[in-house]
Parts: C-alpha cells; structure tokens; sequence
C-alpha cells in the first residue's frame, strides 16, 4: 500500500515530509521538499490507482477490535500452533504443547534484534546496487522475450502463406503452426507478469533508502513509543515470530539479494535466546 501511495512513482519526490516520533506522522505540507524524478508510471494511472484506494477507504466498514498485544497474530509456538495471551496470564502459550514465554520478555528480545535490521551507507547502497542488477537483468529478458514474440509473429505470418498458396498441407500446417501459437500465448503472459515485476522493482528501488533511514533508530527510539506505534511496527516489518524450547526466531522483512529477489520477496530469519529468568517474586 505504501508503494502505490508513494508519488515517486509518477515522477515526484517528497522528502522531509515525516516525523520520526508523536501521533502525527506527517509534517506540515508547507514544509515537504519537492523534487522531480524519472517517472516509471503514467501521472494519470497514479491518480486513477489512489482514486481507487481512496474510494475504498472510505467505503469500507469499520476496522474491528485491534489485536490487544503487541505481537499477536505473528507469534507461533515451534510445534506450528499460534500463541495467545489468555486473560489470567502475562506470557504467551500454546495450547497444544504449553510452551510459554513470559509479554515482557519476548518484547525485549524484539527490540535486541531489531538492531541488527540497521544498515551501513555502504550495506544500503550494494542493497540497491544489487536491485539495480536485477532490474537490468530483468529488463534484458524482456527485450528478448518482446524480440522471440518477433519472430514468432513472423514465421507464424510465413507458414499462413504458404497454407493459403497451397504450399503446405494442413497436416502440415497446423504441425507448424500449433507450437508457435502456444509460445505466443505464453509470451502474452509472461511479458506482462515480467514488466509488472520491473515496475513494482523500480518503485521499490525509489522507496529503499526512505525506508531503510526510518529504520535505522527503530531500536534506539523503540521504549518511548506508544503502544499502538509500536504495534504498527510489528505488523510493517513482522513476519513471523517462533517460540522454541531455548530460542526465539524473528522473521522480519528486508531487502532481499539478487537471488532472493528473483524468487520472490523474502524475509531476514534472526534466533535469538530468551532472556535469562527473571527472580519471582514471593510473598511474605
């Protein structure tokens, strides 16, 4: 969603546009910095597209009752069952197996780890040096792709004269004919499949080092955010969260490498142990 709302892609850059902190994220539009980039969609398909999220924005019904703590929903117990804070309790458990680790200790190890989704200037940058491969890449295929539908167009065009010159049978024709036809039609959807993934790319690239400064102090500014900011965190870079017998596995999102971007989009694992126990308390 913030991809599609974010104007770079229709060729105009915002910058010191947000705040990193307080209920109002957004700063004073008499104090954004405009600037003009190469645009990779048409003004008018960016306006039709948040036409249609603002439309839906306001026609959908109201959200319901937000999750009550703070990683409900990502956090799941090593034997696959989700966790849940039972009313009478402070930790979340399974239960199937009774695995437990106590909200205050699962919120510490979120934080230790979300130090290490901070990036170097040089780690950022050979991030998108590596999307910039990819997009290249990418867009080299589909040059050759559109150059194959080409020539595929071509000899389809030549074996049709030569049916209707009487040249060739039509058991030989459709021999012919049939294979090229089914290449065709998986060209028609392969080139559009690629060019949506060069787009979406592209607009990722714009947005990557946007995204990666605001998540540079995560950590550092993590204990005096509010809760409903802290869950908003959760749920933008949270994957998955797994609770096993002697380690916690934080899933969270990232920029991928080269390989990982061909595939799909893919997370950044982190293990972790729990905290050591705290001392209960015992009453007098």
């Amino acid at each position: 969603m913030r991809l599609l709302r974010d104007p770079t892609a229709k060729g105009r850059r915002r910058a010191n546009f947000s705040r990193h902190s307080g209920k109002d994220r957004l700063k004073p539009e008499s104090e954004w910095v405009w600037s003009d980039v190469e645009p990779i969609v048409a003004t008018e398909l960016w306006d039709q597209c948040n036409a249609i999220l603002d439309e839906r924005r306001r026609t959908k019904k109201p959200p319901g009752k937000r999750p009550r703590h703070l990683f409900a929903g990502v956090t799941h117990c090593h034997c696959g069952e989700r966790m849940y804070v039972p009313s009478n309790s402070p930790k979340y458990i399974c239960h199937s197996c009774r695995n437990k680790i106590p909200v205050d200790d699962l919120e510490f190890v979120f934080q230790e780890q979300l130090k290490t989704f901070v990036f170097s200037p040089e780690q950022l940058l050979e991030h998108l040096e590596q999307g910039d491969r990819v997009i290249g890449e990418k867009t080299e295929l589909l040059s050759a792709l559109g150059e194959e539908e080409t020539k595929i167009r071509a000899e389809m065009e030549k074996n049709y004269r030569l049916y209707q010159d009487d040249k060739i049978s039509s058991d030989g024709f459709g021999f012919k004919y049939r294979p090229l036809e089914d290449r065709l039609k998986q060209l028609g959807d392969e080139v559009p499949r690629l060019q949506a993934e060069i787009d979406f790319m592209k607009i990722e690239r714009l947005s990557s080092d946007e995204i990666f400064r605001e998540a540079q102090d995560l950590s550092t500014r993590w204990p005096d955010l509010t809760p409903e900011d802290k869950r908003k965190i959760v749920e933008n870079v949270t994957e998955r969260i797994t609770v096993g017998k002697d380690e916690i596995s934080i899933d969270l999102y990232y920029l991928p490498s080269v390989s990982e971007i061909v595939a799909g989009r893919q997370r950044a694992s982190i293990c972790a142990s729990p905290p050591p126990p705290r001392p209960r308390r015992t009453g007098r």
